[in-house]
């Protein structure tokens, strides 16, 4: 499978403490999303945009987020087929929510 990922990162003021964890006053969420490798020929993007293995860069983006940029929560948003949405959110760590919006 190959597919784009981009990453946002947000920080959120949070006046609540943490369940079962240590009060924080903010939570910091990355966010990345990927892309149904039919995208490159359904949508033209240009030579500028370069697709990957979806698998191998997901669970880089979720290492990155949580590892390197310190995110509290990360949410993969996709745009695969359904069975893609499986296989990709059974083969991920570390995610809090992991949400499809693809239904094919």
């Amino acid at each position: 499978m190959e597919g784009m990922v981009s990453k946002v990162i947000l920080t959120v003021p949070c006046d609540r403490g943490v369940p079962l964890g240590e009060p924080m006053d903010e939570i910091k969420i990355g966010i990345f999303g990927v892309c149904t490798p039919a995208t490159k020929n359904l949508s033209q993007p240009g030579d500028e945009i370069e697709f990957r293995d979806i698998i191998s860069t997901s669970r880089k983006m979720v290492h990155e987020l949580r590892d390197q940029d310190g995110c509290d929560v990360v949410i993969a948003l996709t745009h695969l087929s359904i069975k893609d949405d499986i296989v990709c959110r059974g083969c991920l760590e570390g995610l809090k929510t992991f949400n499809g919006v693809c239904s094919t």
